[in-house]
């Protein structure tokens, strides 16, 4: 048997007795396995362990090139005490695991992305401050792990956020229409600086929260062409206004 640690991306029923279970595993990066969940109590496997963001360990064989992998046995990595049971932070759970499935390919794997899950999810479910700001403040130092961080190195107060070259400038582009206007590139220059423990410091109203989404997942897009509308977004939106 072969073991890793993973982070559950999405559960998807194959057959009548089999899922596809998606993760981010700590040795293999994103990984589809094939899982069955016998309903005796004595199985080894439970269908609770594999909800959204569930941090898992896993045994598995991988003997077939034609086929999945197949999971044999399941294990808590690291238990959550309150995401399972806060409808905010089940939200949020909900929303990250599709949009790790959607952005995460096959052949990345990285220690680094790894553990920055394990932290963000553990500091998410332990939270007792505002987490309102919690999946802007995720989505925007996930960039720094597919290439995507803005150079924010020659900022100044009044310059542009050109979106499709990740850069400040200090003028509008003029060859395409992808940019942010003075005031909104203050702002994005300040969600690059916050992290978990001082993001209730930026106190957003609904409208400036939801343009901060639309702004990070429109630059999402253009630069992962495959990248769809999240469909947990709208849930979010409604919870956090």
């Amino acid at each position: 048997l072969d073991k890793t640690d993973g982070v559950v991306l999405r559960v998807l029923k194959h057959t009548d007795s089999a899922s596809i279970v998606d993760l981010y595993t700590r040795d293999f990066g994103r990984r589809s396995y094939v899982v069955s969940i016998p309903k005796t109590r004595k199985s080894k496997i439970r269908y609770h362990l594999l909800q959204p963001l569930s941090l898992i360990s896993i045994n598995f064989t991988d003997r077939s090139k034609s086929s999945l992998p197949r999971i044999i046995e399941i294990n808590v990595l690291l238990p959550y005490l309150n995401i399972p049971y806060d409808p905010m932070k089940s939200a949020l759970a909900f929303f990250i695991s599709e949009f790790l499935y959607r952005v995460l390919r096959e052949e990345t794997t990285s220690p680094s992305l790894f553990n920055y899950l394990l932290h963000s999810f553990q500091w998410l479910d332990q939270a007792t401050n505002n987490i309102a700001n919690y999946h802007i403040v995720f989505l925007m130092r996930f960039t720094r792990f597919i290439g995507l961080y803005p150079n924010i190195e020659e900022y100044d107060g009044e310059w542009y956020f050109d979106m499709l070259n990740a850069c400040f400038i200090s003028e509008k582009p003029l060859t395409h229409p992808y940019f942010l206007n003075r005031e909104e590139s203050r702002w994005l220059l300040r969600l690059t600086r916050l992290n978990y423990d001082s993001m209730h410091r930026l106190s957003l109203n609904r409208h400036q929260r939801n343009r901060c989404i639309e702004v990070i997942e429109s630059y999402y897009r253009l630069h992962l062409p495959t990248f769809p509308a999240l469909k947990t977004l709208s849930v979010l939106k409604e919870l956090f206004n």
